[in-house]
């Protein structure tokens, strides 16, 4: 939604939380 990563499962998965782990 935010950013099309290849970690778009776990940005999903993190939507509660800041994609930290994905940047």
């Amino acid at each position: 939604m935010r950013n099309v990563s290849p970690c778009t499962s776990k940005t999903l998965s993190l939507e509660t939380q800041p994609p930290t782990s994905v940047q």
